[in-house]
């Protein structure tokens, strides 16, 4: 939802609307919790401002970016608070300053000591107030699934203000189906007020994913072809050396040889020459992982049960791909194969 500050006469104004519009919204049917923010992970740009802290002499200051919330903006996202407390209803103009940062801010900004209590200046403004760290948040991927969290800085609504603002809901069933009643009950509040977008978290996160997806099914999809171009290989060349070796595979089963004895022997021969690929490969594909790390998440390059599951698959398909020339080799008949040319 776009809320334009310029409709209204005072800032004071913003505030009574947006608890309006939490409050009505919240009486839903199904609502669990309502929020606001200036801004939403993966979807929203973030304000840069640089960051003054008191007792740190800095040539440049830190870029970080920050974003306005209201109180149950923490609780609404699911986003823990490590220390210190959440904003309150008392945070408003009329209060001290406060912020509430993210745990990659405490360590990178910040730095070693007790962050609470903590007082940092946003700009280059003489008159710029401090606000006091309040509280420590957990930390969130705002700029891409696949980016490490980066620092973040939380202010209270009523003390700082957005022309952009989202509203969050947490709900007990389908989102999507209360779409309608969200919209009736903005219009309730102020029929001016445009919704621009009503969209679910795992829409969100989806949109991230789409390419890393398309990507995925595509590579699954090579993957599965090279698999398949490789069983026909080892089929092709097993059949041949068993056809070249007709006579010794005869001679041995004259010699006294039993059938899986022959068996035997070409498994452990295709085995030997399968393991020796695999290990290759193996060696070969933790050297080009990094290629691929941009495209994974949740999972590393280099992750030991992936690559072991992939060692596994292709051996066992070399061996089934080898079980067809090696039964053909067992049932030979020595009398025919020793009258071969």
């Amino acid at each position: 939802m776009a809320l334009n500050e310029s409709r209204y006469v005072e800032r004071a104004d913003v505030v009574r609307v947006v608890g309006r519009l939490e409050e009505r919204l919240r009486a839903l049917p199904g609502v669990r919790a309502v929020a606001t923010t200036s801004a939403l992970p993966l979807i929203d740009y973030y304000t840069d401002v640089g960051v003054y802290v008191e007792g740190i002499e800095r040539e440049q200051p830190p870029s970080v970016q920050y974003s306005s919330v209201t109180p149950p903006f923490f609780t609404t996202f699911s986003l823990p608070l490590l220390a210190g407390r959440s904003f309150t209803a008392t945070d408003d103009l009329e209060a001290p300053r406060v912020i509430i940062v993210n745990h990659a801010f405490a360590r990178e900004v910040l730095g070693p000591g007790e962050p609470l209590g903590r007082r940092v200046k946003l700009g280059r403004a003489p008159d710029a107030p401090w606000r006091t760290v309040v509280g420590i948040a957990g930390d969130v991927h705002h700029g891409g699934l696949d980016r490490a969290p980066e620092p973040q800085m939380y202010m209270p609504e009523a003390q700082t203000g957005q022309r952009g603002l989202q509203l969050l809901l947490r709900t007990e069933r389908d989102p999507t189906a209360l779409g309608a009643a969200v919209r009736a009950a903005i219009a309730e509040v102020d029929p001016e007020l445009p919704v621009q977008q009503l969209r679910t978290g795992d829409t969100i996160v989806a949109g991230q994913l789409e390419m890393r997806r398309f990507v995925g099914a595509l590579l699954t999809g090579f993957a599965a072809v090279a698999i398949v171009l490789a069983l026909i290989g080892i089929y092709g060349v097993m059949a041949f050396l068993v056809a070249q070796r007709r006579r010794e595979l005869g001679v041995r089963l004259a010699l006294g040889a039993r059938p899986r004895q022959l068996l035997a022997l070409v498994l452990r021969e295709t085995g030997v020459l399968a393991g020796a690929g695999v290990l290759l490969g193996a060696v070969l594909a933790l050297t080009l992982t990094r290629a691929l790390q941009s495209l994974l998440f949740g999972v590393r390059a280099a992750d030991p049960l992936t690559l072991l599951a992939g060692v596994l698959i292709l051996f066992l398909a070399a061996l089934a791909a080898a079980a067809d020339p090696a039964r053909r080799a067992a049932g030979l008949d020595p009398v025919h194969a020793l009258r071969e040319e």
